[in-house]
């Protein structure tokens, strides 16, 4: 994200992709070892038929379990489109249309960023 100027957070967009690929998150450390927290955004299928929703998973990396007082259940909460713990959330976003789902992921994504920086 352009805006995370200190690289907080890793965003893996699988939104593309006609299947959802399998990822291990937590692997991102070994790429990006400054990373606090990953989100992953990915596809939503309804009878194995893509739809223009997503979704979106969120969770602390290991380097922040430790160190971070964060809570990602509470950035879901907030934002209205899901529920979680501490450590990890997920949640779903409804888009009409490609534009709207292209328009509403950027913009979930940087609530996402204002919410984890305004965390203390």
């Amino acid at each position: 994200m352009p805006f995370d100027t200190e690289k907080e957070l890793v965003v893996i967009d699988l939104s593309r992709h006609n299947r959802r690929p399998w990822v291990i998150k937590q692997l991102v450390s070994l790429i990006y070892p400054e990373a606090l927290a990953v989100i992953e955004i990915f596809p939503v299928f309804e009878r194995e038929i893509k739809t223009t929703n997503f979704g979106i998973s969120m969770s602390l990396t290991v380097k922040a379990k430790n160190s971070v007082s964060k809570d990602i259940g509470e950035i879901m909460r907030q934002l209205n489109i899901g529920d979680g713990h501490k450590g990890a959330a997920g949640g779903f976003v409804k888009a009409r249309s490609k534009v709207e789902m292209l328009k509403k992921k950027e913009e979930v994504l940087k609530r996402i960023y204002e919410l984890w920086k305004a965390q203390m």
